[in-house]
C-alpha cells in the first residue's frame, strides 16, 4: 500500500518537470503570455508537494503547513499567468487577502488545532476563490485569437472549482485523520 508521502513524492517529480519545460519555453521566447507564471507555479507546487510529503511522512504539521501555503502561493501564480494571457493586470489586492486569509486560516488549522481537515477545507477555499474567478475572466475573453484557448482552460479552471466546492462542503463530514493509504 502506497503512502501518502510517497504520492506527493511522486507528484513533485511531475511539477518539477513541468516547471523546467515552461521554463524552456519562457527562455526560447515562445510568444506566450505568462509562461514565466506558470513555471513558477509549478515549481512552488512542487516545493509545497515536496515539503507536504516530508510533513506527512513525519507527521509533522508544521512541515504540511508550510507544504500547504506553497499551493496557495502556486494558485495565485496560476492566477496571475492566466491575466498574463489575457494582457489583464494582475489584482493585487485580491492576492493579499487570499494569501493573509487563506494562509492565516491554513496556519491556524495545522499549527494551532492540528485539524487536517481544517487545512484542507481552508485550502479548498483559496482554490475556489482564486480558480472560480479566473475561469470567470477566461470565459469573458472577447479576443478573437485568445477565446477559443481561453475558453477550454475556462472550463478546466470551472471543474477545478467545482471539485474544491465538492471537498470544501464533504471533508469535514469524513471522520478522523486521513490514513497512510
Amino acid at each position: 500500500m502506497l503512502h501518502m508521502s510517497s504520492i506527493l513524492l511522486s507528484l513533485t517529480v511531475v511539477q518539477f518537470i513541468m516547471a523546467v519545460v515552461l521554463v524552456v519555453f519562457w527562455s526560447v521566447r515562445t510568444k506566450a503570455n505568462g509562461l514565466k507564471e506558470m513555471a513558477l507555479a509549478t515549481a512552488l507546487g512542487g516545493a509545497g508537494t515536496l515539503v507536504a510529503g516530508a510533513g506527512t511522512a513525519q507527521t509533522d504539521f508544521h512541515l504540511a503547513a508550510a507544504g500547504t501555503i506553497c499551493f496557495v502561493f502556486a494558485a495565485l501564480s496560476a492566477a496571475r499567468s492566466m491575466c498574463r494571457l489575457q494582457q489583464r493586470p494582475p489584482r493585487p489586492v485580491l492576492e493579499a487577502a487570499v494569501v493573509v486569509f487563506g494562509g492565516g486560516a491554513i496556519a491556524y488549522f495545522a499549527l494551532a488545532t492540528n485539524s487536517v481537515a481544517g487545512i484542507l477545507v481552508s485550502l479548498s477555499a483559496v482554490y475556489v476563490v482564486v480558480a472560480g474567478l479566473t475561469a470567470r475572466d477566461l470565459f469573458a475573453e472577447t479576443d478573437p485569437a485568445l477565446k477559443s484557448g481561453c475558453r477550454i482552460l475556462g472550463v478546466l479552471f470551472a471543474v477545478f472549482t467545482a471539485l474544491h466546492v465538492v471537498r470544501m462542503v464533504t471533508r469535514p463530514f469524513m471522520a478522523g485523520v486521513p490514513g497512510p493509504g
